[in-house]
């Protein structure tokens, strides 16, 4: 039996910033995390990192309605698989600190001796869209 190869859902072409972020400003990066373990990771992340390198570290999820056995449920999922979203405003330690966790959570969008944070305007939109549990709550029809 043939079996196809699931379609991995990346970070969309120019969802990272051609420019680095100047020192002190909080903004968001992305880590690389296993498929199905990005809330585990998150986690993790939050207790073992600090608040006072990490302002914050989530899984940014989105409703959608699925029927299921006759009856409409909300569903929530990661917008992004195998991506952890991480703010902070010192990335040069964010970078060493992750190098020395136990487990593998690579920065994503190295520039030479720099990372590159996702984009002022993704950012923004995100920020814009996403609930306090960073949710993009699904809109109901009337």
């Amino acid at each position: 039996m043939a079996t196809e190869a699931r379609q991995r859902v990346g970070l969309p072409t120019g969802f990272l910033s051609d420019r680095p972020s100047r020192d002190g400003d909080l903004r968001w990066y992305a880590i690389h995390v296993p498929e199905g373990r990005e809330d585990a990771v998150a986690g993790k992340c939050r207790q073992l990192l600090g608040s006072d390198l990490v302002e914050d570290c989530f899984v940014p999820k989105y409703e959608r309605y699925m029927k299921r056995e006759g009856a409409w449920r909300i569903v929530v999922h990661p917008m992004f698989s195998e991506y952890v979203f991480v703010s902070t405003r010192d990335v040069r330690a964010l970078a060493k600190a992750l190098g020395q966790l136990s487990f593998p959570a690579p920065l994503v969008g190295r520039r030479g001796r720099t990372y590159a944070p996702l984009s002022p305007s993704v950012q923004a939109w995100l920020e814009s869209v996403l609930d306090e549990a960073h949710v993009l709550r699904a809109s109901e029809g009337r």
